[in-house]
């Protein structure tokens, strides 16, 4: 409740304490009455409206051991409604209804969200940040000046907390001017062992206020009480967590006769495993070593075949020189046929004309042109044997075809090493013989080729002769 409250000053200064060790004063407001009190060590004022808040800061400033606080008491912690009026003194959660009767132009100008602090958390923060240890709930005040939310902050505080004050004065809310004594205040605090004491309803009939004391027996018999019915409880806790702890030490051993099963279970599999481990690992080492073998196997036949294709090129650069050769010979045996063809047909010329000139030699003449038609004949022998080493020149160079055809194929040859390794041998062997084979058919061809250029210059020899003759 903001505002001067004279009348709640007075209260204050009729409490028979000389020295106040804490005064906590819960909605303090602009000039709260608790400033008057002589000795107070810690004075606590706690406002939650931040107009009036800001002007209590000011007014407080120069004043040691006094504390502002910007709370927003609520009796849990959580979200809270900030009312506001256009009288700043009723602002605070609590709505204010049925208050336009007494206050006819009072207006309600909307309500703000806010933080609410717990008002057992205000308490236990004053109270733990207390200087003396020693003091004594005598020394201490709580000031509830919050009218409408009294009887919810109260009943929200735990006995024990309210017991380590001595004094509560706590402003009520009467707008019909009725009884001054809020029932639920009395009950809250009758529950910790408070006695209502001095009562003020003439000076603000329409706030009327309480003084509440700790009457020491009653608290400790609340106390002895409070504590009897806890030990039972914890009593009737702990027999039961007693049969809870023997329930799960049964199923403690169950779990674990189950559990050394499974041990047993998983050490037997454990040394199962482990055997086809070692085994697993005997029967990688065998197809490492293997494989191993297989690589030196393969690197080995890459090793022979790259020796073999190098010794196939040498082979096929020697047959195509060969062929060369062979060619050359075959061009130079045609031209040396034509020559001889040439000079058949000169003598045949010659020969017309020695039958002309010896008509009286008929029996020379014809002996001479069956030398003649046998020499044509050789010729033509020799022209057939020509074509027939040139349609063998063609099969040897078909044949170097082909084996040109089986280089392309060893590169294939090389991908499928493991399955074609035998075979790739064999087809290597008969390319050599193939080879052996042509250098045989290159040599007789070369001694054909010699043979009829024997018989050339033999025919020449004797048509020179008889042309001589």
């Amino acid at each position: 409740m903001t505002g001067i409250s004279e009348p709640m000053a007075e209260l204050c200064r009729r409490i028979p304490v000389a020295a106040w060790d804490l005064v906590l004063h819960i909605g303090a407001g602009v000039q709260p009455a608790t400033l008057g009190l002589p000795s107070v060590q810690r004075l606590v004022l706690v406002e939650g409206d931040a107009g009036t808040r800001w002007q209590l800061a000011l007014a407080t400033a120069a004043r040691p051991g006094v504390e502002v606080w910007p709370d927003v008491v609520v009796p849990e912690t959580g979200i809270a409604s900030w009312h506001r009026y256009n009288l700043p003194s009723l602002n605070g959660p609590a709505p204010h209804e049925g208050l336009e009767t007494v206050y006819p132009r009072l207006q309600h100008l909307g309500a703000a969200v806010a933080h609410g602090t717990a008002v057992g958390e205000v308490l236990e923060r004053a109270l733990a940040a207390e200087v003396d240890d020693a003091a004594r709930p005598a020394d201490r005040l709580l000031v509830l000046d919050v009218p409408g939310q009294e009887s919810a902050l109260l009943s929200a505080l735990p006995p024990e907390l309210l017991g380590r004050f001595e004094w509560v004065l706590v402003r009520t809310r009467a707008p019909g001017g009725g009884d001054p004594a809020d029932r639920g205040v009395e009950n809250a605090l009758g529950a910790a062992g408070f006695r209502a004491g001095t009562r003020d309803a003439r000076s603000e009939p329409l706030w009327p206020m309480t003084l509440f004391r700790l009457h020491a027996p009653s608290h400790c018999v609340r106390q002895a009480a409070l504590l009897a019915a806890q030990l039972q409880q914890v009593e009737r806790a702990g027999a039961q967590a007693l049969a809870a702890l023997r329930d799960e030490v049964a199923a403690g051993l169950q779990e674990r006769q189950g559990l050394e099963r499974q041990l047993s279970d998983a050490r037997t599999q454990l040394a199962t495993q482990r055997d086809e481990r070692d085994s697993a690992r005997h029967e990688a080492e065998v197809q490492r070593l293997a494989f191993e073998r297989e690589r030196r196997a393969h690197e080995d036949a890459q090793t022979r075949i790259a020796a073999l294709q190098e010794q196939a090129r040498t082979d096929a650069t020697a047959l195509d020189a060969a062929l060369a050769a062979a060619r050359r010979a075959e061009q130079s045996a045609r031209q040396e046929s034509d020559m001889l063809r040439a000079a058949l047909d000169q003598s045949r010329l010659d020969l017309d004309t020695a039958r002309q000139r010896d008509a009286e030699r008929p029996t020379r003449l014809e002996a001479l042109q069956a030398e003649l038609e046998a020499a044509g004949s050789a010729a033509e022998a020799a022209r057939e044997q020509l074509q027939a080493r040139s349609q063998e020149l063609t099969t040897v160079a078909a044949e170097r075809d082909e084996q040109r055809h089986w280089h392309r194929e060893n590169a294939n040859w090389v991908q499928s090493l493991k399955a074609d390794n035998e075979r790739l041998t064999q087809e290597l062997e008969a390319l050599r013989r193939q080879l052996a084979d042509g250098d045989g058919r290159a040599r007789l061809l070369d001694q054909e080729i010699l043979r009829a250029e024997a018989q050339l210059d033999l025919i020449k020899d004797v048509l020179l002769r008889e042309k001589n003759f």
